[in-house]
């Protein structure tokens, strides 16, 4: 049984080739961005070279690390982002 600190070794097959800046200019939906400024796991530069090649992308930049939007004080203001982007892009009749 694997803790949470380990993966399966056969996800390196997997995520050395993975690049989903590749692909970005063939998505055919609304896409929303939310970029950490000084994320050093997927970095801000990256980011936006990617969203930028998406042809529906709302992007939205907040100061911070990889991990903050998940705690306070940012967790409040990206689910807002999420759900006003919900709204308008899947509007409920």
């Amino acid at each position: 049984m694997a803790t949470p600190e380990t993966v399966a070794a056969r996800i390196l097959l997997r995520i050395g080739p993975y690049s989903p800046g590749r692909t970005a200019s063939k998505i055919t939906c609304p896409v929303l961005v939310q970029i950490m400024s000084e994320d050093a796991i997927t970095p801000a530069a990256v980011c936006q070279k990617v969203a930028r090649n998406i042809p529906d992308a709302t992007v939205h930049i907040h100061k911070g690390g990889h991990f903050d939007p998940y705690v306070q004080p940012l967790f409040p203001t990206i689910v807002e982002e999420q759900l006003a982007f919900l709204k308008r892009v899947v509007p409920v009749q």
